[in-house]
């Protein structure tokens, strides 16, 4: 369509005020000027007289033009529609889910299952001693791949050992000076 040609009704700025004051929203003057929604709002935001989201919102619902169906109306559903909800769901997840994912720190989440948000490392090593771990109990990876999850390359240790540990690795040659500080 050509610019400026087969406009139902030429309006200028004020008329277009005029029809937002009296309650027409920027889609309907839209609908019937064919000026572009930007232009509307751009002109109707020049003469200061532009509706707060939540007018806005209020004067399509009082019209009954809510958009998106039933946004922001109560929806209820019986006992077995929500059911099968939760079994299609929970049926997908099956299909397509893997139960793990890596983050970006290299190490394995479990996303799927009681452990979910957990880390794999932390739920093998509980597995294995058969308890949960306590809060200052660590699991350190012998051999420094954090997605080696196999628990022959775990080793619990204490908070402070496991820092000592990556200290030494981090930093092979530092000494400490002779006032006991590190160098």
């Amino acid at each position: 369509m050509s610019r400026g040609v087969n406009k139902v009704i030429l309006v200028s700025p004020w008329q277009m005020a005029d029809l937002y004051r009296y309650g027409m929203s920027i889609h309907e003057i839209h609908g019937i000027t064919d000026v572009a929604l930007s232009t509307i709002r751009f002109r109707l935001s020049k003469l200061q007289i532009l509706r707060s989201v939540g007018d806005g919102v209020r004067n399509a619902a009082s019209k009954g033009r809510l958009g998106g169906g039933f946004r922001g109306k109560n929806r209820f559903f019986t006992k077995e529609h929500r059911n099968a909800i939760t079994t299609s769901l929970i049926k997908r997840g099956e299909e397509t889910a893997k139960g793990f994912s890596k983050k970006p720190n290299g190490y394995v989440e479990i996303t799927r299952g009681s452990n979910k948000g957990r880390l794999q490392h932390r739920v093998l090593m509980e597995s294995a001693l058969k308890r949960k771990l306590q809060n200052d109990e660590h699991v350190h990876h012998i051999d420094g791949n954090k997605s080696n999850n196999d628990i022959s390359n775990l080793q619990l240790m204490s908070a402070s050992e496991h820092l000592s540990q990556h200290a030494k690795e981090n930093y092979p040659s530092r000494k400490r000076g002779a006032n006991g500080t590190w160098n």
